[in-house]
């Protein structure tokens, strides 16, 4: 899959509504952790056919990614370290690879 096609996805995402996105990976899914404007940016940009095929073409099983909205709050002890690029995730939208959720 050629790179050019992640960063136009990046693009339509970001005017669209997007602030954050990282993935994880895990045994036979990847996971995904968005932040968005609105739950309602996210479900438009999320339905687009075009956008489906594409999460299709590099390795998504065909079933419905399991999906998990909450409202983003700021708390005490809140913080994200800008001198980490990797780490682990704990929620967020999986995408099962190869297989059928279930």
């Amino acid at each position: 899959m050629a790179s050019g096609e992640f960063e136009q996805t990046t693009e339509t995402a970001r005017a669209a509504g997007a602030i954050r996105h990282r993935f994880g990976i895990g045994d036979g899914f990847i996971l995904v952790v968005d932040e968005w404007e609105s739950a309602e940016h996210f479900e438009r940009f999320f339905s687009n056919p075009d956008l489906q095929a594409f999460i299709g073409s590099v390795g998504a099983a065909p079933a419905p990614p399991e999906v998990t909205v909450t409202e983003a709050v700021s708390a005490p002890g809140q913080f994200r370290r800008a001198d980490r690029a990797a780490g682990c995730f704990v929620g967020g939208m999986r995408h099962y690879v190869g297989r059928a959720s279930g």
